[in-house]
């Protein structure tokens, strides 16, 4: 009989040792987002304005935005970030960004008007727990 215990304990011991995982079932791994809109082409001169937003964890660690000079970069900028210029130089509005996010999102937008027309774009990248 005590045989039957010491199996029956080392069994129980080798079950428990291969059904508990080392990882939390709750964990979330991050999402890799690559956001971009544009080239568009608008009349020129215009107002435009970029803007990047967060909710939740998001990071966003670049953007590219089209200006006057062409393409700026601005790195690991803090969120919401804004830019607002007159367009004069290049007909072109265009804007992308490269960021994380585990349980939140990320988004990208611009926004201009000439005349009563309005241009407009964005994109959004997200990721929420359940």
């Amino acid at each position: 009989m005590k045989k039957y215990l010491v199996l029956a304990g080392i069994v129980s011991l080798v079950f428990l040792f291969f059904s508990c995982d080392s990882t939390d079932s709750n964990e979330q791994t991050a999402k890799t987002c690559e956001l971009g809109i544009g080239p568009d082409e608008v009349p020129l001169p215009i107002q435009v304005k970029y803007k990047a937003e967060k909710t939740g964890d998001g990071v966003i660690t670049r953007i590219s935005y089209m200006d006057n000079t062409g393409l700026t970069v601005i790195e690991n900028p803090v969120l919401p970030w804004e830019k607002t210029f007159t367009l004069a130089d290049t007909n072109m509005v265009k804007m992308s960004a490269v960021g994380t996010v585990k349980n939140g999102s990320l988004q990208i937008k611009y926004d201009a008007e000439k005349s009563g027309t309005t241009y407009s774009a964005s994109d959004k990248c997200e990721q929420y727990i359940n």
